[in-house]
């Protein structure tokens, strides 16, 4: 205990508070000036010892050298807490509360040590988690990885198919050879884009920032270098039509480049009408060309027109020098007409667009009430007896019959006209003299 301690190596004393202190009789601790008494325990008995007995269970009167240490008096404890010794009741209660405190600390020590392990066992779990985690990630990664790299190789084979060999890369240029075969190019890439990465902005095309006039003046040019030559001037156009319509054949189309194209075509055949009605009406039937039936047949496939140009042959032939020679390429133009005609010839498909009509501007020598669709020779030829007859007004009706017969007999000779044509025209001129 603290503040005692034993006075020698036989254990015959004790120190306490300053005295020294003897053994005594009946286990009572005198001081060492005190009378000598008759030891209660033998000498050879160490302090030691006896507080092991103490210890185990022993009284007061077990251990006559500590009685004076259960006599009442206080000691500091580490708290600083009065701590009563009262002989051994006092002692026993504070074996009981050494007891207690000894139990609640094991007890703590035992709930810190479970909630460490608990921690301990949480801590273990979270980091097999976290290596489950981790060991998941990487196949994530790997996934992830092979993924990317099938994803990049699907990405290549659809550029190297839809791109790399496609007109897509042509739209970059700036040396197309013609409007038409960058209209041929854009139509392919802008359908193509569905199923590409890449995709190709107005913006970016330089050739488009001045498509609308050079296709414009390509059409221009193209219809004035070949005006003689209305065969080619006919299927170039159908080519250049075929072109901008297969935008819309597209699953994918742009609708603002196609309205656009459209309008630069009919904008062209406007023009191509203008040359064809030129044509016609500045014909010289005299001379020794045919009548220009191409023409006709242009206006016929790229218009809506009412075309009947049996008016203007009329005159032509009045006007004409020799009426047989001009009856003869009449008859010659009204067969070609009816024969390509009758062929299943192929019709423009802007023929009736607004935007084409309302532009259209023609002489009224080559338009009708209606479209002749069918020329009939033998018509035409009443038209001209008639005519000859309003022309012979002044003439006695014997030089009307001379004027009438001689013309029957002109047909007849050439072969102009049905039998039945040939009959009527001879008839009309008898009727003359018997009036």
């Amino acid at each position: 205990m603290a503040g005692c301690r034993a006075l020698s190596g036989n254990g015959s004393g004790l120190l306490h508070m300053g005295r020294w202190y003897t053994k005594g009789p009946m286990g009572s601790g005198w001081p060492i000036d005190a009378p000598k008494q008759s030891m209660g325990r033998p000498a050879c008995e160490t302090q030691t010892e006896m507080l092991w007995k103490t210890r185990k269970g022993s009284t007061a009167a077990d251990c006559p050298a500590l009685a004076p240490l259960f006599s009442p008096f206080s000691i500091k404890t580490k708290t600083h807490t009065p701590l009563m010794v009262l002989g051994d009741h006092g002692f026993k209660q504070e074996r009981t509360k050494s007891m207690d405190t000894i139990d609640r600390i094991e007890e703590e020590t035992n709930n810190f040590i479970a909630d460490h392990l608990r921690l301990f066992k949480q801590m273990w779990e979270r980091e097999r988690a976290f290596d489950e985690l981790s060991v998941n990630v990487e196949k994530l990664h790997a996934k992830s990885t092979a993924f990317s790299r099938s994803i990049k190789a699907a990405n290549s084979r659809l550029r190297n198919k839809y791109i790399k060999n496609e007109p897509h890369e042509t739209l970059m240029r700036d040396d197309f050879s013609s409007p038409v075969e960058f209209i041929a190019a854009y139509t392919a890439s802008y359908d193509m884009q569905a199923c590409t990465p890449c995709k190709t902005f107005h913006k970016d095309i330089p050739y488009l920032k001045r498509f609308d006039m050079v296709f414009l003046d390509h059409m221009f040019q193209y219809i004035m270098a070949n005006t003689e030559s209305p065969e080619s001037l006919e299927t170039y156009l159908f080519h250049v039509e075929d072109t901008i319509t297969a935008c819309k054949k597209k699953r994918f189309c742009d609708t603002d480049f196609y309205e656009l194209c459209t309008l630069i075509y009919v904008k062209a055949l406007v023009f191509m009408v203008d040359q064809c009605e030129f044509k016609l009406l500045s014909y010289d039937i005299d001379g020794g060309e045919e009548v220009p039936a191409p023409y006709y047949m242009l206006l016929h496939k790229f218009s809506s027109l009412k075309l009947d140009v049996s008016g203007l042959l009329l005159r032509r032939v009045r006007s004409s020098a020799s009426i047989g020679d001009a009856l003869e390429k009449v008859r010659s133009f009204m067969d070609s007409v009816n024969r390509m005609a009758g062929e299943s010839c192929r019709v423009t498909l802007f023929k009736d667009d607004a935007r084409y009509t309302d532009r259209l501007n023609v002489s009224e020598e080559i338009v009708g009430a209606a479209r002749v669709e069918h020329y009939s020779f033998d018509l035409f030829l009443e038209s001209v007896v008639e005519m000859l007859v309003d022309g012979a007004k002044h003439l006695t009706d014997e030089e009307k019959y001379i004027k009438v017969i001689n013309f029957a007999s002109e047909i007849e000779l050439r072969g102009l006209g049905s039998e039945d044509m040939h009959a009527k025209v001879r008839r009309h001129a008898h009727s003359m003299i018997s009036s």
